[in-house]
C-alpha cells in the first residue's frame, strides 16, 4: 500500500495543529484502504495527545460524502466549528490571479462560528489565505532576510508524527514521540 492522505493531506493538517498546540506526546493512528483494489490509503485518523490533557483528532475519508467540519474546537467555555476549505486552490482553477484586494478571502457562510453557550454564536471572519506569502517568506529566508515561514524543528516533528503514525496503524498501539 502506497501512503496517499497520509503524504497528501496528512501534512497540511499537522502543520496546523503543530502551530497551534505544539509537538504531541503520543500518536495512534488508523491508516486504510476502503476501495477494492486501491494502491493508495483513503482513510487517516490521526489521534493525537498532548502535554496537558489536549487532544486533536484528524481525519481525511475520501468516500464520505457528508460535508464535515474543517476544524471543531472544544474547550471549557465554548466551542468553535469551521466549514469549508481554503478558497485560493477553487480561485486559482477558476481561472483567477492571485494578488487582488479580494485574493484570500473567504464568504462569510464558511467563516468560523464561535458557541459560547446555546443562544450565544459569534461569526469569526476567515483571515485572508496566501499562499504566496509563504514563498516569498522562504525567498526571503534563503536570501540572508528574515527566518523561514516554517521553522526546521517543526519540520521535524511533523516527519516524527507521520513516521510514529505508520507505526501505530501497523501494530495498533499508541506511539510515543
Amino acid at each position: 500500500m502506497t501512503h496517499g492522505l497520509l503524504y497528501d493531506l496528512g501534512p497540511h493538517l499537522i502543520d496546523q495543529v503543530i502551530c497551534l498546540f505544539g509537538k504531541p506526546q503520543t500518536v495512534y493512528a488508523q491508516i486504510e484502504t476502503q476501495r477494492l483494489g486501491s494502491a493508495a490509503d483513503d482513510l487517516m485518523r490521526l489521534n493525537l495527545h498532548f502535554a496537558g490533557g489536549l487532544h486533536a483528532l484528524l481525519e481525511i475519508d475520501m468516500l464520505n460524502p457528508c460535508p464535515v467540519f474543517r476544524f471543531h474546537l472544544r474547550g471549557k467555555n465554548g466551542v468553535f466549528q469551521k466549514m469549508g476549505l481554503d478558497p485560493q486552490e477553487e480561485r486559482l482553477v477558476a481561472g483567477e490571479m492571485p494578488g487582488g484586494a479580494d485574493w484570500g478571502r473567504e464568504e462569510s457562510d464558511k467563516w468560523g462560528q464561535l458557541w459560547l453557550n446555546q443562544d450565544d454564536v459569534d461569526l469569526i471572519e476567515t483571515e485572508p489565505g496566501d499562499y504566496g506569502g509563504f514563498y516569498r517568506g522562504v525567498a526571503a529566508a534563503l536570501r540572508g532576510n528574515g527566518l523561514l515561514p516554517v521553522p526546521p524543528h517543526e519540520v521535524v516533528w511533523q516527519l516524527q508524527i507521520i513516521e510514529a503514525a505508520l507505526r501505530s496503524s501497523e501494530t495498533g498501539e499508541v506511539q510515543r514521540l
